[in-house]
């Protein structure tokens, strides 16, 4: 990689930083073993294959469908202790 190469590499790596400073984080975890796959930000869209660190499953997932179900996992786990 030549000087300028990395030059504009490193600008368009301090672009991205600025572009993630109002995003919301958000954690995707493994269907199987709910352990943590990776963090995503709250534009991230579309289909994603991981492959679990863990239980060592590989998964195609679709990000909109796992979002609404770490919600609503997130409520019923709270619903349990406030009962």
């Amino acid at each position: 990689m030549t000087s300028t190469n990395k030059v504009a590499v490193q600008k368009l790596l301090i672009k991205s930083r600025i572009e993630t400073d109002t995003l919301k984080e958000r954690e995707l975890l493994c269907p199987e073993c709910g352990f943590r796959i990776q963090t995503l930000y709250s534009d991230a869209s579309g289909h994603l294959r991981v492959k679990c660190p863990k239980c060592k499953g590989i998964y195609v997932l679709n990000l909109a469908y796992f979002r609404r179900i770490q919600r609503r996992e997130k409520h019923r786990v709270l619903d349990r202790y406030h009962k």
